[in-house]
């Protein structure tokens, strides 16, 4: 059977691409999920593209296209530009905050996509973020820029280039290009840190039975997604975070987390005194001992003054925005990592552990990537895609 090349750009077929065509069609149809491997040079990308594009459009749904490296997003957009001069699609490609802002505060300060979100919420919150602003006062222009964009796939760099001369902010007019588009690119993480997909589905106003979801060079997708749960707090960060609190004048803060501190020296000691030991798992919950024995608190008011140090992390974050600081919080930091490492105190899908390896610090492991991609079982179709699935 002959299949629909109506998004298929190009005029001759390469060995075996119509049949991958064919049946990456078909199993959208179905709503099913596949993986399928095929050749570097096969063409893969368009051809996943001319697959879903045409059950995209007949059934309204919207196309996630994932994928590990900027060089491999910006080839999506290559090839939605090609199909564009033969079918109308739209598409456009998500970076982060920090690729696309136009305030010197962020790109100078901020390291790590969760520092960006919080500076660019306290620098709108503050009326501090001239571009956030404009969008205000140039509706009409950047409801256009929005309509311009949506005829015809683009790069970043165009995007932030037009935004940098009309002064609007290049990272609202991206998701708000991405509320509308057909097809969406992106990294990895898009899908498969919970919280940053959490915020694109709310965003994009879909539900996850909207999409159709594509993952490029898949055999990347366990480690990516293993990288993604994990997280490590090191002994160096919680001592700053008590002179933080001292800085701050939080002093039962700053006498908690000395005990803390205290509580795994001993455990560091106790677990670690063998010098050839690199790590060591240990239960999750002798990291809290010393300091419940030592306060005589009960778990209850552990998890509260965690939260509340999670806030104090924010106040001081906007704080040193105000001053024109780096927007750092020791403090909100090691409040957030033991908030996440006494939450999953009884997982099997987590190692915990200590060790010495980068510095003495608490390391949180994940054993199963298969955890960062259960809601899957929620999208209309999901397709993994490579060339080196095997061996």
């Amino acid at each position: 059977m002959q299949p629909d090349l109506q998004y298929f750009p190009y005029d001759t077929l390469r060995p075996n691409q119509a049949e991958f065509i064919e049946l990456v069609r078909e199993t959208a149809e179905r709503g099913e999920n596949a993986i399928i491997e095929a050749p570097t040079g096969f063409g893969k990308t368009v051809s996943v593209l001319a697959g879903v594009l045409p059950v995209a459009e007949e059934l309204g749904l919207k196309v996630l296209y994932l994928a590990r490296t900027h060089r491999q997003m910006d080839r999506v957009i290559e090839e939605l530009k090609a199909i564009n001069r033969k079918a109308r699609v739209s598409g456009v490609e998500l970076r982060s905050r920090k690729e696309l802002c136009l305030h010197n505060y962020l790109t100078q300060f901020t390291s790590d996509a969760y520092t960006a979100m919080v500076v660019c919420k306290n620098l709108k919150k503050l009326g501090k973020c001239p571009f956030y602003e404009n969008e205000k006062k140039k509706k009409a222009e950047f409801s256009e820029l929005v309509n311009f964009f949506l005829e015809s796939p683009s790069h970043p760099s165009e995007i932030l280039s037009y935004a940098e001369t009309l002064e609007l902010c290049p990272y609202d007019l991206t998701r708000k290009i991405a509320e509308k588009a057909d097809v969406i690119v992106a990294s990895y993480l898009y899908a498969i840190s919970p919280s940053i997909r959490e915020s694109l589905i709310s965003s994009l106003g879909v539900d996850y039975s909207d999409l159709i979801i594509v993952f490029d060079e898949a055999h990347n997708l366990p480690d990516q997604a293993i990288s993604a749960l994990s997280d490590r707090l090191s002994i160096h960060t919680l001592n700053r975070a008590i002179k933080e609190a001292e800085e701050y004048k939080e002093n039962e803060i700053a006498n908690f987390l000395s005990i803390l501190g205290r509580g795994l020296e001993l455990l560091f000691h106790e677990k670690l005194a063998d010098r050839e030991i690199q790590e060591t798992p240990i239960q999750p919950e002798l990291v809290f001992v010393h300091l419940m024995r030592t306060l005589g608190i009960s778990e209850r008011w552990l998890v509260k003054t965690l939260n509340e140090m999670v806030s104090i992390g924010e106040a001081i974050r906007e704080d040193r925005i105000e001053k024109g600081k780096p927007p750092r919080s020791y403090i909100g930091r090691v409040g957030e990592f033991l908030l996440l490492w006494f939450s999953l105190i009884g997982r099997e899908d987590y190692l915990f552990l200590l060790s010495r390896e980068k510095g003495l610090s608490l390391e949180l492991v994940a054993l199963d990537p298969s955890k960062a991609l259960t809601f899957l079982r929620d999208v209309h179709s999901a397709f993994f895609i490579s060339g080196t699935l095997t061996p």
